[in-house]
């Protein structure tokens, strides 16, 4: 299956904090939309992904989609009954990715004709699903069969299914949770790393050196809290029999390289000031804003409800999701709890499909 980005633009668009800004963002599909438009799947990428959930750019292409095992003829989320669409996150990190189409603090403002930089507004995960709602709704999309993603992709959904109850048929979050627990949101808040290289200049460094060495230690932090310990032994082996780290306290050990060598291969895409925002939304995401508790938000809800979380998740703390299902259900809806149980961590809701795939299809088949 072959992808094509497709673009959307709006002159204006109004944040949450009551900020207007003109909207600019990349999309894909995949199979066909019914002449009655009611079929379709909306997914929502996660923090460093992009629109591409599926197929290929060009037969010559070694990767595929994330969710490219469950997207597709005659796969879960089957092409030839659903049309299928994904949109590029405003502020997406991979700005230096030429696929993506994005409006961020690397934009260039055209009341200045200079970057945003840090001057670009504040950004909600309810942000984010109006901005597809928008979109969807310019196709003459009146609802959508079902709203799915993983990590920030899921919160996403939940915001969708919420804020829009007669939107979304059905709701399906992998790997997320109503909030971040305090663990995660320390993780995601960037600003000593950010602050402390040379090169961050308060967010003005573009067409300067730019500040690599902040994203290098986020990158590593991020990847050390994304995978379960088990499995980073793995990814990271020591060898005994090295002499160098014990001989020199600058010498670094096989697995500090190794590391080095995935840091360096993540952030080739990615820019600063951009994961700083998508940082932001992610550690402000909290269903229960606006509303009294947990309950009261999930009340809202009339989608049917599907959450699927990993117990070896130290990113998005499975009981939270639970608790959510728990809630949904106590308030009269109808939501299914799901927890596997793999070494992967939180990357098993992007890379252990088959774990899941058959739940995914029962809940659809429902």
């Amino acid at each position: 299956m072959l992808a094509t980005k497709q673009i959307f633009e709006i002159d204006r668009f109004m944040l949450e904090s009551g900020k207007e800004i003109p909207l600019k963002l990349g999309y894909e599909t995949y199979g066909t939309l019914s002449e009655k438009k009611d079929n379709v799947v909306l997914v929502s990428h996660y923090f460093t992904s992009t629109s591409h959930a599926a197929g290929l750019y060009d037969e010559s292409d070694e990767q595929a989609g994330y969710w490219d095992s469950l997207i597709g003829k005659g796969k879960v989320v089957d092409t030839d009954k659903y049309f299928v669409i994904s949109v590029d996150n405003i502020c997406n990190i991979q700005v230096k990715n030429p696929k993506v189409v994005t409006i961020g603090p690397a934009t260039i403002n055209k009341e200045t004709g200079e970057p945003y930089c840090l001057c670009f507004p504040p950004v909600t995960t309810l942000d984010l699903a109006n901005s597809q709602k928008i979109l969807l709704e310019s196709l003459g999309i009146k609802k959508v069969k079902v709203a799915m993603g993983p990590s920030l992709g899921g919160m996403i959904g939940m915001q969708l299914a919420i804020h829009y109850p007669e939107f979304v048929e059905k709701y399906i979050g992998v790997v997320t949770a109503p909030y971040n627990t305090i663990s995660p949101s320390f993780q995601y808040n960037v600003w000593h790393a950010a602050k402390a290289d040379k090169n961050f200049n308060n967010g003005n460094y573009y067409g300067k050196e730019e500040p690599k060495e902040a994203l290098d230690i986020l990158a590593k932090n991020l990847l050390l809290s994304i995978y379960s310990p088990d499995f980073l032994e793995k990814l990271f082996p020591r060898d005994h029999r090295e002499n160098g780290p014990y001989e020199s306290i600058f010498e670094k050990t096989c697995y500090e390289k190794k590391l080095d060598v995935f840091s360096q291969n993540m952030i080739s895409l990615f820019d600063l000031n951009s994961w700083i925002y998508a940082s932001r939304i992610t550690m402000n995401h909290d269903i229960r804003r606006g509303f009294e508790n947990l309950e009261e938000a999930v009340s809202k809800i009339k989608a049917k409800v599907l959450m699927i979380s990993n117990r070896q998740d130290m990113l998005e703390n499975w009981r939270l999701a639970e608790n959510m299902v728990n809630a949904i259900n106590e308030v009269g809806g109808n939501a299914k709890f799901i927890a596997i149980d793999n070494e992967l961590g939180h990357m098993a809701g992007m890379f252990a499909t088959d774990l899941f795939a058959k739940e995914i299809a029962d809940f659809l088949q429902e």
